[in-house]
């Protein structure tokens, strides 16, 4: 198949994905599983704009008005800030020990289920935003020296406010440009980040392998799969890089969402999960898109 039948199906998958969005917005507007606000405001940014700014899904000066929407909505199902006697690690899952705690959003329980399985000492946030995981994680393991970066000062003043006590180190940085601050930690990770930023001028790869490195022994990666070829990529970063040559790939399936994983690099240590071998097993049945 020729690059130019690829496109095509490209736009053509992104065309019926779009209308599906809508459809799927319009739903979760009148079910109240977002806010009317979100939904206008996902149109705009989505469906009329995305496009606008450097090809990524939002345009970050805006996308904080956005984001204070999406926590009101997501913490009508969830809970987003937790404490550490709310939860134990039972058989490598984190279970509440209360029973009128909303129950963690599958993303948020997966990246924080296989942080505590490897146990580091430090951990550095790619767009951390309003902090939550941050301080969820410091819950979690006190001893933690923690870390965060966002590309956006808006995204950081909510930060202030939803966690005006926590403890970590935090800087405004493009993790799409040449690095400008040095806080390597042991352990760098992201949440719904890299999924929006556009493959253009190479910005989604350099992102990547930004985080190679301010990582020195591991990233976990919780991202929507579909939207780049995240396994080539990492890959070809690897290959690259003679740190992370012989790096080892593994992944963690949630088993209360079949589209929600956490994909594991480990520079040197061998880890008690599932080795990835196929990208099929993250994208679970879903075509894989480009961005």
């Amino acid at each position: 198949m020729s690059a130019v039948d690829r496109n095509q199906i490209n736009i053509f998958l992104r065309i019926l994905l779009s209308i599906k969005s809508l459809f799927r917005l319009l739903i979760d507007c009148f079910s109240g599983t977002i806010t009317f606000k979100q939904f206008l405001l996902d149109l705009r940014f989505r469906l009329i704009s995305s496009k606008a700014v450097e090809y990524d899904d939002f345009d970050w000066v805006k996308y904080p008005e956005y984001y204070r929407e999406e926590l009101k909505s997501i913490g009508r199902k969830h809970q987003l800030i937790i404490s550490k006697e709310d939860y134990s690690i039972i058989d490598g899952e984190l279970e509440s020990q209360r029973e009128n705690l909303k129950p963690l959003h599958p993303n948020h329980k997966i990246l924080y289920e296989v942080i505590q399985k490897i146990s580091p000492k430090s951990i550095l946030e790619i767009g951390c935003g309003g902090g939550d995981h941050l301080a969820n994680l410091l819950e979690l393991n006190h001893s933690l020296a923690v870390s965060g970066i966002d590309r956006s000062e808006g995204q950081l003043e909510i930060l202030k406010k939803r966690h005006s006590n926590l403890k970590a180190k935090i800087f405004v940085a493009d993790i799409t440009r040449p690095l400008t601050v040095n806080i390597t930690s042991e352990l760098v990770f992201s949440q719904a980040v890299l999924m929006h930023i556009s493959e253009s001028e190479g910005r989604f790869e350099s992102a990547l392998e930004n985080m190679f490195m301010l990582a020195t022994d591991y990233l976990v990666l919780v991202e929507n799969w579909t939207q780049h070829d995240f396994f080539a990529a990492i890959n070809r970063i690897m290959a690259a890089n003679s740190d992370w040559k012989n790096a080892r790939l593994y992944f963690k399936a949630s088993k209360a969402d079949t589209y929600s994983s956490a994909l594991v690099i480990s520079r040197n240590q061998t880890l008690d999960l599932q080795k990835l071998v196929d990208y099929s097993e993250l994208l679970a049945g879903r075509p894989l898109l480009t961005h």
